[in-house]
């Protein structure tokens, strides 16, 4: 697909709904050209339908199927996304899950790790040939990472028995090692990756959790607050400012001490080559 110069190609996963969506129809009102990533053909059709009504528009989205709990699925979209554009400027993995329980996807992960993280890991990898220098690489996260016990051979909470909450922070730890090694390692390439915490937003997650039923207390942010600095990364020169750095509310915070550790972020990185089949 041919796109003028100017306009910029943002690629959004988990788009269809949150603070992906938010995040989506705000850039193609800036201009981009967005495409959208989701798992569900009928919420995406709407996410696309929103993003196209939301304003003035220079050109309509682009919608991408991919079930990211599939990583032949990861690996069909990312070929997609090659085939169809010669550069994509901001990468956003923002595609994320609570998984009901102790589930092991047809790859043989654990379901939460897979899609907060390792789907991410891979998308990003398949796609480096077609991020520029300069490109952005904008991953969310969660302060909730400092609560992760992540065995970064396994890719999975080394609690002694399940939890899925324990699995979702260390997913997140996950991303946050990731962030600041891909940092470290792409930086001759000219990519900067950073992350972010959105902040307890107020969206379709975790449904069937406590969490879901406290949405309506103080503290919890709308999609478009939660969405503020995701935008934010995605336009500002700021964002370009630190590889590796993570965000709360558009301000540099230090991460949780294991989500900063070296030898475990490297540790990760080589397992995850091998889970994803790229080593």
């Amino acid at each position: 697909m041919v796109v003028a110069p100017t306009t910029r190609v943002v690629v959004v996963t988990g788009a269809s709904s949150g603070i992906g969506l938010v995040t989506a129809r705000e850039l193609a009102r800036r201009g981009d050209h967005v495409v959208l990533i989701g798992r569900d053909p009928n919420r995406l059709a709407w996410a696309a339908e929103t993003v196209r009504d939301s304003g003035v528009v220079v050109r309509p989205p682009t919608v991408l199927r991919a079930d990211f709990a599939v990583l032949d699925q990861v690996r069909a979209v990312a070929a997609r996304l090659r085939s169809m554009y010669d550069r994509i400027d901001v990468l956003i993995n923002n595609a994320g899950l609570l998984a009901p329980g102790n589930v092991t996807t047809v790859d043989g992960h654990e379901l939460t790790m897979q899609v907060n993280y390792l789907a991410a890991f891979l998308l990003t990898h398949l796609l480096m040939e077609r991020l520029p220098p300069g490109a952005r690489v904008i991953m969310t996260t969660s302060a909730l990472a400092r609560l992760g016990r992540l065995d970064p051979v396994t890719l999975r909470d080394n609690r002694w028995h399940f939890s899925r909450w324990g699995a979702y922070c260390s997913s997140k730890q996950a991303v946050t090692l990731f962030t600041r090694e891909a940092a470290a390692r792409w930086r001759e390439h000219g990519v900067v990756p950073t992350c972010l915490h959105p902040g307890a937003v107020r969206t379709g997650f975790a449904r069937g959790s406590a969490f879901r039923l406290a949405m309506g207390l103080p503290g919890f942010v709308t999609p478009e607050e939660g969405a503020d600095t995701l935008v934010w990364l995605a336009t500002d020169d700021a964002g370009l400012a630190t590889p590796g750095a993570y965000y709360v509310r558009r301000q540099q915070r230090i991460p949780p001490r294991r989500a900063r550790d070296p030898q475990l972020a490297a540790q990760l990185w080589e397992s995850s080559l091998t889970a994803v089949g790229l080593a």
